[in-house]
């Protein structure tokens, strides 16, 4: 199954916002700079896994629902 990078952004930003955090509190947290975490949030394709983890940490979500939503999604629109 592909992933839908797009979808992975969404997520990211959405996470964010439901934790009431800014870009530069997440960087911050996971030990980068502004841009960088700028750079993961908008090509999600960069985040390698432990730079992932940390992130989902921040965020306190799954590490799962970084990738199987989005790839849930697109398979789904593969059987249509």
């Amino acid at each position: 199954m592909k992933i839908n990078f797009e979808l992975m952004t969404e997520f990211l930003k959405r996470q964010r916002f439901e934790q009431k955090k800014v870009q530069s509190d997440i960087a911050k947290e996971i030990g980068v700079s502004v841009t960088t975490y700028r750079n993961y949030e908008n090509n999600p394709k960069t985040i390698d896994l432990e730079t992932g983890i940390k992130i989902n940490q921040a965020l306190n979500c799954n590490i799962f629902e970084f990738f199987l939503d989005s790839m849930l999604q697109n398979a789904t629109k593969h059987q249509e």
